[in-house]
This record gives structure tokens, sequence and C-alpha cells, in this order.
């Protein structure tokens, strides 16, 4: 059974992408993982996607319930990825992470709802989306960036978003504004859309001009009038002031009625003579079944509106008094488009879990059919190690003899004092060379001593040559000297036979 459960996760693993004690990885393209999606329990999780899949192209680890997305250990290595797309949306995460990575190739990222004050833009990010975090400070260090998505912070500046000269979209609804400094976005030379609702802007400033924008949404802030300031905005196109406190729209000083295609100036707090005469100068372009024919007629329009405002104000504190001590139902609650809500992370995370658990159950019937051929591996690998463990035994026992033989040739060597087979090894070699050493200077002493004698019998065999030379001299010359003997001896002899005729 536990052989089956291992094997299980091993074809999980197979099918699914990668199965970890704590980590499911989803390679979502197949086999190559360049589009993973995994789900972790915390940083040292993430450690292992950082290190197994850092040449992955597209990373989403998006409700994870994370409040770390490195342990500090690894973030001090400055890990360094391949990654373009990186989604880590509906976590807890608290640090700017984005210092403790490197990359040059990562385009789009994406932080939704987290818990960040401060966070850094790398250079080669495209567009950027960090909605419903707690951001006051945004380091930008990209050039390239095209749409930058910050709804739902904190911020109430709009210094940190100048020098971007390719950027076309920025939404910065939900956050603390207090006024619409034009000079401050200047150099966005390419900018489009320009989202600033659910502010607290009261006033449109500066002399610079946004030719390339084309909509721009203020509305649910409290601006109370409309005046030459929006002809910054030359080219504009869609205009949102809806939810405003809007009183009078100062018509002869407005120069972009001929761009406008689109304007919503509902529900806000109008003098009705000044409405009479903007919805003549923008008839047709006012979006339709809103409410922008209401207005109030009163002598001082103004003063008019700041009693009003105050007894709102009024009334929403002593609301909010009754909602902490209970005199007043919840159900009478009605909550700012802006509130964050955190259960929609649990909720995420919830989804997350069950699309792995849906996963892996539509995955049975191929994990069965995996699982049996896995399991023939097994048994067929279980039998290899049958015979390995046979083999082992084997070994075993003549590795036994081989350190009794060769205890049995140390002590022959008359050796001593060591127990260890390698040692005992060691030193008989270490003997025998000693020994062996010593024979080839004896050998090496005979063969010179043999050389010696060698000489010598060849120096008497040369002089036996030089003698047996001499001797068959002597002999040729006492044989030529017997031949003239003997000539004589006939001729004295025939000689005589003369005489003894004559």
């Amino acid at each position: 059974m536990a052989s089956r459960s291992l094997l299980s996760v091993l074809v999980i693993g197979f099918i699914v992408g990668i199965a970890a004690a704590r980590e499911l990885i989803n390679c979502l393209d197949g086999d190559t993982c360049a589009h993973i999606r995994a789900v972790v329990q915390g940083p040292q999780d993430v450690r292992e996607v950082v290190k197994r899949f850092s040449r992955s192209k597209s990373v989403d680890l998006y409700g994870n319930l994370l409040t770390q997305f490195l342990d500090r250990d690894f973030a001090y290595q400055t890990p360094s990825v391949q990654w373009e797309r990186l989604n880590i949306s509906y976590n807890f995460l608290e640090d700017d992470f984005f210092t403790s990575i490197q990359s040059n190739q990562l385009k789009f990222v994406d932080i939704t709802y987290n818990k960040l004050k401060t966070v850094t833009v790398m250079p080669s990010v495209i567009e950027f989306i960090a909605e419903r975090n707690n951001l006051y400070s945004v380091n930008i260090q990209s050039k390239n960036l095209q749409r930058l998505i910050l709804p739902k912070n904190e911020i109430d500046s709009l210094g940190s978003f100048n020098n971007l000269a390719r950027l076309t979209e920025l939404d910065l609804s939900c956050n603390k504004l207090g006024k619409l400094d034009v000079s401050a976005l200047s150099s966005l030379t390419s900018l489009r859309v320009l989202k600033l609702a659910n502010n607290g802007l009261h006033i449109i400033e500066g002399t610079a001009s946004i030719r390339s924008l084309e909509s721009l949404d203020l509305s649910n802030n409290i601006l109370t009038t409309v005046d030459e300031s929006i002809n910054n905005f030359p080219n504009l196109k869609n205009l949102y002031l809806q939810g405003n406190k809007i009183v009078i729209w100062i018509i002869n000083k407005v120069t972009i009625y001929g761009s406008l295609k689109f304007i919503n100036i509902e529900n806000n707090d109008w003098d009705c003579k000044h409405l009479g005469e903007l919805k003549k100068k923008i008839s047709g372009k006012i979006v339709p079944g809103s409410d922008a024919s209401k207005c109030t007629t009163v002598d001082s329009p103004y003063a008019d509106r700041l009693i009003k405002y105050r007894k709102q104000e009024f009334k929403a504190l002593q609301e909010g008094i009754a909602r902490q001590d209970g005199s007043i139902s919840c159900d009478a609650y009605k909550p700012s488009p802006c509130d964050g809500d955190d259960n929609l992370v649990y909720e995420v995370a919830g989804s997350s879990v069950r699309t792995a658990e849906g996963l892996a159950k539509q995955s049975v019937q191929q994990l069965e059919t995996a699982l049996s051929q896995e399991e023939n591996v097994a048994r067929s690998i279980q039998a290899q190690i049958e015979v390995a463990r046979r083999e082992n035994t084997q070994l075993v026992s003549e590795n036994n003899e081989l350190a009794n033989y060769i205890g049995e040739q140390y002590r022959l060597a008359g050796l001593s004092g060591d127990s260890d087979v390698e040692i005992q090894l060691n030193k008989i070699f270490e003997h025998y060379e000693y020994e062996n050493t010593k024979r080839k200077e004896d050998i090496n002493a005979e063969e010179r001593r043999n050389q010696d004698k060698l000489n010598e019998i060849n120096m008497l065999q040369t002089q036996m040559d030089d003698e047996s030379y001499r001797k068959d001299t002597l002999l040729e010359d006492l044989e030529k000297r017997n031949t003239t003997v003997i000539g004589y001896e006939n001729k004295i002899k025939e000689l005589e036979k003369r005489l003894a005729s004559g």
C-alpha cells in the first residue's frame, strides 16, 4: 500500500506537472512548462518555484494567501528569473519583493489585492496592476511602462508619475489625491486615458497641456466648478464628471466642446441658470438617461451648498456613531465603491484550491492507467532488486573471503598492529614493494657480476680463438715443412737408387 501511494504521487506529478509535499504546479502548456500555475503554502514553496521554473515565461501565484514572497535567506541571494508575466494577486503580501529578484524580461505584473505600502516597478515592465493595496509610494524604474493601474490605494501625490513618455493609461481611482496638478503629468506625452475617480479632488490647476489625452474620469470627487483648467486637455473625447459637487460650468472660458464626444454630468449640484446654458452648449453629448437636468435655484449657490454639505457631513458622522453603538442597522449602510473586501482574497484562494482538486479528479482515469503501468514497472524493478540483492550477498561473501585472505597474507608478511583491511592491503603492498626493491637490487648486482664474468669469458674466448688461429697456422706450416721433407726424402731415395744402379 505504501508503494502504491508513492507511485500515485509520482504519477500525479507526471500528469499535472510536479507534485511535491507542499506545492502543486500545473504546466498549462504541457511538458515545456513555459506557463505555470502554482498552488503554494509559503515562501519556501515559492523558493522551489523560482529555482525550478526560473526559465518559464508566465507564472501565476494568485490566491495563495501568502504573507511573504521569498524567505529572507533565499531573497538575499537575489535569484534571477526569465519570467515575462507574473500574477501574484489575491494574497496578503506586505513587502516590496521586487527588490529581491532579478529579471530583465518581466513585462506584465498583477499584484491586485495585497497589502504593499511601497512597490518597485522593474525596468522591463510595460503593464503594472496593483489595485487594492496600501500603496502610498511607487518607485517606477521602467521607461517603457504603458499601463499603470493603481486604484484603491493611499497615493496622495502625482509626483511619482513623471518621465513616463510611453504611458498610455493611468488609473489612480480611489486614492487620496486632493488636486489635479496638470504640470506634474506634462511629460506623459502618450497618455490617452486618465482615471481619477473617487479621490478628494477639489481643484484642477497647472498650465501644461496634455494633448494626447482622450478620456478623463473625474467622477465622485468634490469639484465645484468647471473652468478654463479643463482646456489643458484640448483633444478630450470622453469626460466623466458625475458625482461631484459642481455648481457652475464657466462656459465662456472652456474651448474643448468641439473634441468632446461624450460627457457625464449627472449627480451634481447644478445651479439651474448655469445648467441651462451648458445643456445648450453640449446638446447631444450628455450621457443618455442621466439626471443632469436636476438643479437648484437659489440666490447664493455657493453659500447654500456649503450649508448643505456641512449638514451632510454631520449626518454621516452621526450615522457612523450610530453604527458603532448598534442603534442603526447595518442594512442601512451603503459601502463606498473604494472599500476593499478581504473576503475576495479567501474566495479566490478557495476557488484556486477547488480548481486544483478538479484537475486531480479529471485525471483519475489517466492516473489509474499510468499507475497500473508504474506498478508493472515497479514489479520489474523489484525483481531486479532481488537479483541485485543476491549478487550483493555473493559480493559480501567474496569480500569477506578476500578480507580473510588479506589478513592471512598480512600475517605471513610478518606484519601486525592494524585490523583495517584497506590499511593491511596497503601495508602488504608496501612490504612486498620494499622486498621487491631489495630483490631487484640483488638481481641487478648479480647481473652486473654475470656481465663481468661474461666479459671475462668473451676475453678468454678471444684469446682461445687467437691461440687456435696460431695453432692452425703452425700446423699448416708444419704440414708444408713435412711435405718438403717427404719430397726431399723421396729425392734422396731416388738418388740412392740411381747410385746403386750406377
